[in-house]
C-alpha cells in the first residue's frame, strides 16, 4: 500500500507527469488510498466526506481543462479554400503534418469557425481555390508564425 501511495504522490508533485490528469484527480486517489488503509470507521467517514466535498467543489469532473481554440479572419483579398494550422514551417502543402484545417472556403473579410488546436507554437498557411499556397502574414506580426496561450480562444487576422 505504501508503494502505491508513494507513486501517486510523485505524480502529484511532478508538474507535467501526466497531462490531462488534474491534481484534483491525483489528490482524490491519494485520499482513496488513505481510505482503504484505515480501519477506523470514523476515519473512513471523514475521508469519504472529504472526497465527496472535493468532487462537488471541483464541479464533478477531473478533466475540465479549457481547450485552446483558434479562429481566423481572412483579409488577403483572395478566397482561401483552406487555412492550415501546423507545427511545420515547410511549404509543400500536400506533405504538411497539420494540426487543424479550416476547409469551408473563406472570402475576403470572412471569419472562420473556432476549432480546438493542440499545437501552441505553429504556422498558418493559406491555400487558394486552385490549391496553390498563398503566403499569409498574421496581422500585427511580420510572419506566419504564432505562439498561443494554452486554454485561450483567439481570433487572428491573416493578410498577404
Amino acid at each position: 500500500m505504501h508503494g502505491l501511495y508513494t507513486a501517486v504522490w510523485r505524480l502529484y508533485t511532478h508538474k507535467d507527469a501526466m497531462p490531462g490528469i488534474s491534481k484534483f484527480c491525483i489528490l482524490t486517489t491519494i485520499l482513496y488510498i488513505v481510505y482503504l488503509s484505515t480501519e477506523d470507521l470514523m476515519k473512513k467517514s471523514l475521508v469519504t466526506i472529504t472526497i465527496i466535498s472535493m468532487i462537488l467543489y471541483a464541479g464533478l469532473g477531473c478533466n475540465q481543462d479549457n481547450p485552446t481554440e483558434l479562429a481566423w479572419i481572412n483579409d488577403t483579398a483572395v478566397t482561401l479554400n483552406e487555412i492550415i494550422w501546423t507545427r511545420d514551417a515547410g511549404w509543400n502543402v500536400g506533405e504538411l503534418n497539420y494540426d487543424q484545417k479550416w476547409t469551408n472556403g473563406y472570402i475576403d473579410g470572412q471569419r472562420t469557425e473556432f476549432k480546438e488546436v493542440n499545437v501552441l507554437d505553429g504556422y498558418v498557411i493559406g491555400v487558394d481555390e486552385t490549391l496553390n499556397e498563398v503566403t499569409v502574414i498574421i496581422q500585427g506580426t511580420t510572419s506566419n508564425s504564432l505562439s498561443l496561450h494554452e486554454g485561450s480562444s483567439e481570433v487572428y487576422t491573416i493578410t498577404q
